[in-house]
């Protein structure tokens, strides 16, 4: 006889009957309670992006609470325990919780997509120990005037002074805050205030002049500004750079910034999944999809027979990355055709069951076999100035050999996804995580065969790109399925099969 799923989440006893064993904290999290403040990265319990934290009763009669990987945590391990996400930190008053606070305040995120996941960590470890700090964090709410920002990877709260601080490794362990164990030097140079402190150099200017001369010798260490409290103490000091909190910071650090994948769905939304290749390089012979149709909730199939406009979203060269495989796929986890589902999990469990028979041809997997094949993406490309062939014949002491680099794709912890949104007169409005709207625009009304001007792209946060954020096929996956159909669709890729 089966149970329910019992266990505590804001505030209230929640009760799961109809949930799939096999259904993680995170997808109840993100697409049951909307509570979308924990995000996926990896889906896979590396990144730790959706970390969330877990209580549980101990013997003693108290709560043991533990910080765990919502997104390979099965639901029904929730059971008898409580769970709490970014969202419970909030205060009745609205504020930030301390922890939030010194995130915040220590410019401890950049484009914020992760940092829930970082607050429930240090959140876990504060309900764990902070109340073995009389009261530190508590008083953090009437120190706010005295506080500076301070390295986070070395932050730490001391029962002593009861502020965040940095400890240095001669104060690690002895009880000791470092600011107060600390004597500091400084000297006058060029109009410059220099502060040296355990082996390091800080460098802050007093005038835009001295700024100038600081930036042209590139002397400049933006660290400076948790020593300039000290600087002013100088009768001569005037300040030039005053740090300010990321003007979305208080958004990252409780959950509340919405990112692509956050937007809430227009009922009738369907959701697409890509059917990805199997082979490095090879030729489709045939493909089968009577197991896909046959799933429950699929709407439908299409691959690049489908696709109205061009099929093709390469920034340099023309043809070299189709939207789909047309004939002949050329990496694995490319993708191969796109399945629509009435869910995501749908769809991604019906695009698996695509029979597909290839040909395999020879592939190449290095720069070296590459070479040898004359294979590349773009032309060779040769910079010369005067004779080097000649001098290097000449030299003294020659060296030659292999030196392998090991790069690596970029690592952007929000995944590829877009989410389209059809308008009157063939609009289109595409919500996408992209580093570059306009060439998604133009991507998008080629694919579909419309003019640029129906289209608008929008982009509100990232999180993350390094450049590989600069076009997205999926949008235009998003984009097609969304006009064949006239309703909403929302597409993503799995981390762990391919990032585009």
């Amino acid at each position: 006889m089966t149970e329910p799923i019992r266990f505590y989440h804001r505030n209230a006893i929640r009760e799961i009957t109809d949930a799939p064993v096999t259904r993680t904290v995170l997808q109840y999290l993100r697409e049951d309670a909307h509570c979308t403040g924990t995000k996926e990265g990896c889906a896979e319990g590396d990144c730790g992006a959706c970390t969330v934290v877990v209580g549980e009763r101990n013997e003693a009669g108290g709560v043991d609470f533990k910080a765990v990987n919502a997104c390979i945590q099965f639901l029904p391990t929730l059971d008898g325990k409580a769970l709490f996400t970014v969202e419970d930190l909030r205060q009745p008053d609205g504020s930030l919780h301390p922890v939030q606070e010194a995130m915040v305040e220590c410019h401890g995120l950049q484009c914020g997509f992760c940092t829930p996941g970082f607050v429930m960590s240090m959140w876990s470890l504060y309900e764990k120990h902070g109340h073995e700090q009389d009261g530190a964090f508590a008083r953090r709410h009437q120190q706010r005037a005295d506080r500076q920002p301070v390295p986070l990877h070395r932050l730490s709260f001391d029962r002593g002074c009861g502020r965040a601080h940095v400890r240095s490794a001669r104060t690690q362990g002895t009880g000791q805050c470092c600011r107060a164990g600390g004597h500091a030097r400084h000297t006058h140079r060029n109009d410059t205030f220099h502060y040296e402190r355990a082996g390091q150099r800080f460098h802050a200017p007093r005038t835009v002049e001295a700024l100038a001369q600081i930036k042209e010798a590139e002397l400049m260490n933006q660290h400076a500004e948790p020593f300039l409290k000290d600087a002013q103490a100088l009768d001569d000091f005037t300040q030039v750079h005053v740090s300010r909190p990321h003007e979305s910071a208080h958004l990252h650090v409780s959950g509340r910034a919405t990112y692509t994948d956050d937007i809430p769905t227009v009922a009738g939304t369907l959701h697409a999944a890509l059917g990805l290749s199997a082979k490095a390089h090879a030729k489709i012979v045939s493909m089968s999809f009577d197991k896909v149709r046959a799933t429950p909730g699929v709407v439908a199939i299409f691959t690049a027979d489908d696709i109205p406009g061009a099929n093709d979203v390469a920034p340099i060269v023309h043809g070299d990355d189709p939207i789909l495989a047309d004939g002949v796929v050329q990496y694995v986890g490319q993708p191969v055709f796109i399945v629509v589902a009435t869910s995501h999990e749908t769809a991604r469990l019906a695009a698996r069951r695509a029979e597909i028979i290839y040909e395999e041809l020879p592939a190449i997997l290095t720069a070296q076999q590459a070479r040898a094949a004359n294979q590349s993406v773009l032309p060779p490309m040769k910079l010369a100035r005067g004779e080097a062939g000649t001098k290097i014949a000449r030299a003294a002491h020659r060296e030659a050999g292999e030196m392998l680099l090991g790069g690596q794709e970029q690592f952007y912890l929000e995944g590829q996804i877009s989410y389209a949104v059809p308008k009157d007169d063939d609009g289109m409005h595409v919500y996408c995580s992209t580093q570059h709207p306009t060439e998604m625009q133009h991507l998008v009304a080629h694919a579909l065969g419309i003019a640029s001007h129906n289209v608008l792209i929008e982009c509100r946060r990232m999180g993350g790109g390094f450049g590989g954020k600069e076009r997205s096929p999926v949008c235009s996956h998003a984009a097609r399925r969304s006009r064949h159909g006239s309703c909403c669709a929302r597409s993503s890729c799995a981390r762990t099969a391919t990032t585009t």
